[in-house]
């Protein structure tokens, strides 16, 4: 992945988490980033797509961190797998997700 791209990404999250979605717009962005809205596009086809990339990324560092977790941890693994199962079944984006982290039993 491009250095742009994930500068971009960090920058369209930071202006979520700071004020809200709608802050993560590409004029925003590219002003932030020091480059114009049209070379946002350049990255990322719409919005949306945006959008789509940050959730499957936190979605899958959640997993890995939830995987993780229950190696240090004695947590029982069905307590953690019940959340991930959770997180599965309520994320629009596992359906079209590369493969994703197990928990260990």
């Amino acid at each position: 992945m491009s250095e742009t791209r994930d500068h971009l990404k960090t920058i369209a999250t930071d202006q979520i988490c700071k004020n809200n979605l709608a802050a993560a717009s590409f004029r925003e962005m590219g002003k932030a980033a020091g480059i114009k809205s049209s070379s946002v596009h350049y990255h990322f086809k719409s919005r949306d797509a945006l959008l789509l990339e940050l959730a499957t990324d936190y979605q899958h560092a959640f997993l890995l961190n939830c995987s993780n977790a229950q190696r240090e941890s004695p947590v029982p693994a069905s307590v953690c797998n019940s959340s991930v199962t959770c997180i599965r079944n309520i994320s629009p984006i596992t359906a079209s997700a590369s493969p994703r982290p197990t928990v260990p039993e």
